[in-house]
């Protein structure tokens, strides 16, 4: 009778603490759930050039140029094209000068996106990662170009690398000696190789050109062109 009486207090206090284990329960799967709806930060492209124009104390730091694992840098804008050939992001005369964005563009009205920057044998640039796109290898490992403006991301998949040295017409913005698709196809069939990115009269490019040489000349210009998507 005696362990009759004990099993019927357990079954009493385990009935009695029954809607504390439940509340405690959904207080646990509460928290639970408001820990997954915690948002991850989202990567504040503005306040980061804003940054970088406080860090260099450069307004024409405009952008931020990235080709994931191999170059992330700012990109300036003068009111020409010669300033930052020889003056860097602290606007200070250097013979290895900046990137830069074309003079000429407007991040928010545009068809195509120029941006430039040095590469010499004296010492290593960042653009002269745009030389080893001669390798289709290369291509095929770092086939995205990433611009990030005031305004958000733009996004860029490669669908030409090639060497120019005698027709310039690439930085052309509007007068194509052509139709706009057919100088988009001229860039394309230029490449050292194919790629599986198709292009058409409305495709919005991006072109990054940097200096090449043989044997210790310059001897033209390397150029890696995406399309944005």
């Amino acid at each position: 009778m005696k362990k009759i009486l004990i099993a019927l207090g357990i079954i009493f206090i385990v009935i009695g603490m029954y809607p504390l284990l439940i509340s405690t329960s959904k207080s646990t799967t509460k928290t639970l759930n408001e820990e997954k709806k915690v948002d991850i930060p989202i990567y504040d492209y503005k306040k980061e050039i804003e940054n970088l124009r406080k860090q260099y104390n450069n307004d024409e730091i405009v952008a931020i140029l990235e080709i994931p694992g191999v170059l992330k840098e700012p990109v300036t804008q003068a009111k020409d094209n010669n300033y930052y050939l020889t003056h860097d992001l602290y606007k200070k005369e250097n013979k290895d000068g900046a990137i830069f964005l074309d003079y000429r563009i407007n991040l928010n009205d545009y068809n195509k996106i120029i941006i430039y920057g040095h590469n010499n044998l004296n010492s290593v640039l960042p653009f002269r990662t745009l030389t080893y796109y001669s390798s289709k290898q290369y291509y095929e490992k770092h086939p995205k170009i990433f611009l990030y403006t005031l305004d958000g991301k733009k996004e860029f998949d490669i669908f030409s690398s090639y060497k120019e040295n005698d027709n310039f017409d690439y930085v052309n913005l509007k007068d194509f000696n052509t139709t706009y698709e057919k100088h988009l196809n001229r860039l394309k069939n230029n490449s050292d190789y194919k790629t599986n990115i198709e292009i058409n009269k409305d495709s919005k490019i991006i072109i990054l050109q940097t200096c090449t040489y043989t044997n210790n000349k310059s001897d033209g210009f390397r150029l890696v062109i995406g399309k944005q998507i």
